[in-house]
């Protein structure tokens, strides 16, 4: 199969995803995609959402999707994941 012009396809934990899904902010992968690069399950990595310790974009009422890079810096203690607190 051939992939279309401009669209160079890349991995993160066997999920593909897009050149195009990059340049708005990086692909979006699951849980356990996620779970699966740091050695954690997919439930442990929910569970650090919803206490609003990583960085997540909810798709709906059950369907919750992260940007790897903005967990990475979450997760190093370099992202602002509250916009109303001002340095």
């Amino acid at each position: 199969m051939k992939k279309p012009e401009g669209q160079n396809v890349t991995t993160f934990a066997g999920q593909r995803t897009s050149r195009d899904c990059q340049e708005i902010g990086g692909p979006l992968v699951n849980a356990e995609a996620i779970g699966s690069h740091y050695n954690v399950t997919g439930r442990y990595i929910l569970k650090l959402a919803a206490q609003g310790r990583i960085p997540c974009v909810r798709l709906g009422k059950k369907c919750v999707r992260f940007r790897p890079a903005d967990v990475a810096l979450a997760i190093e203690g370099k992202a602002d994941l509250d916009p109303r607190i001002e340095s």
